[in-house]
């Protein structure tokens, strides 16, 4: 993944890939307020459709750039999900003690491909935790 750390625009369009099911699902959508839940400044609101067990999968821009994390959505309707930007996840990151370092990626591999390309390439990082 390469982690955007700019904030993305109004209107961009996004797409997640997650596990709300047994089967990776695709949604595609678009950033639909640069504020979260509460207006969180740290969030985005997002326009598209997201289920229970879908929360932490990446939301990913047309260029392939991760730019959110999925952390929840608003009950009462139908697409308004939120996720954070990925500045929070880069400050966690940087945060962590030296044996738990994570290096940050900045080169994009799959930088303006097709999304059916960019979908091939990053089904292969998203996995399913579940809890019982």
């Amino acid at each position: 993944y390469n982690l955007q750390q700019n904030s993305s625009m109004l209107g961009s369009k996004i797409f997640t890939l997650g596990y709300p099911q047994d089967n990776l699902t695709y949604n595609e959508g678009y950033i639909s307020s640069m504020k979260g839940f509460k207006n969180d400044s740290l969030s985005y609101q997002l326009e598209i459709t997201s289920n229970p067990g879908q929360s932490g999968s990446p939301v990913i821009d047309k260029k392939g750039n991760v730019i959110g994390i999925i952390v929840g959505k608003k009950t009462d309707s139908y697409g308004t999900t939120y996720a954070k930007h990925t500045s929070s996840i880069i400050e966690l990151i940087k945060s962590l003690p030296a044996e738990h370092a994570i290096k940050i990626n900045n080169n994009q591999p799959i930088q303006y491909k097709e999304n059916t390309d960019q979908v091939s390439k990053y089904q292969n990082y998203i996995v399913s935790i579940k809890a019982k």
